[in-house]
């Protein structure tokens, strides 16, 4: 199913200021440097500078590969309790609506255009005290496949976001980061997860409350 089919994590996700747009986001051809090689739905996003960044970017931490992604919308009309920020950005893109049916990643006419958000946090506060907070990552093969661990900073990227997200006090955790350079993949390992991506669009809601954290101000 379409993740914009799935009303209770629709429901969970509004009240953070997020949502899902429809359709796959795919390169437009005019920034080559946003994705991988002659597969324009295999993106290498621009990391945004947030707080849970800033160190990944000053170690030039930042290459990522998303095939398959979808965009994340973040409300300008949230919540002022609410706290959003873009943390993965597309270069010049369009949503590929396959929800229509369509099964060609060619820009249709009507398809939008222009840069997406591809994975977002989001903090709910009470007063001072944070009270829930939510990840999202519009890419499941940053999870599942092995060549995107292995060729880039997704291990980094993740853990960077687990120390900090939602914690008054950063959590450690002693693993070593590896280095990582522009992957060297093929088309043809990457297709089958932009075609699973298409066909069985697993977003995933990366700890869809990372941490909860119980009021201490009742």
């Amino acid at each position: 199913d379409s993740p914009v089919d799935l009303p209770r994590l629709n429901a969970l996700l509004g009240e953070f200021g997020l949502s899902f747009r429809p359709g796959i986001v795919v390169a437009s051809g005019e920034d080559p440097t946003s994705y991988y090689s002659d597969s324009p739905a295999t993106l290498l996003p621009y990391m945004q500078a947030a707080p849970e960044t800033q160190a990944l970017l000053a170690n030039g931490q930042e290459i990522l590969v998303m095939p398959g992604a979808r965009a994340v919308q973040v409300a300008e009309d949230r919540d002022i309790r609410v706290y959003a920020q873009a943390l993965l950005r597309s270069g010049d893109a369009y949503l590929r609506l396959f929800e229509d049916g369509a099964t060609t990643l060619d820009r249709q006419e009507g398809d939008p255009s222009g840069q997406f958000d591809l994975a977002a946090l989001a903090r709910r506060y009470d007063e001072d005290t944070v009270t829930g907070t939510v990840l999202v990552i519009g890419c499941d093969a940053m999870f599942t496949e092995d060549w995107v661990y292995d060729n880039t900073y997704q291990d980094a990227f993740l853990r960077a976001l687990l120390r900090t997200a939602g914690q008054e006090k950063p959590i450690s955790l002693d693993i070593n980061v590896k280095s990582a350079a522009r992957p060297g993949l093929s088309l043809g390992s990457v297709t089958p997860a932009v075609l699973a991506c298409a066909v069985l669009p697993l977003l995933v809601v990366a700890a869809a409350l990372l941490v909860l954290m119980p009021r201490r101000h009742l």
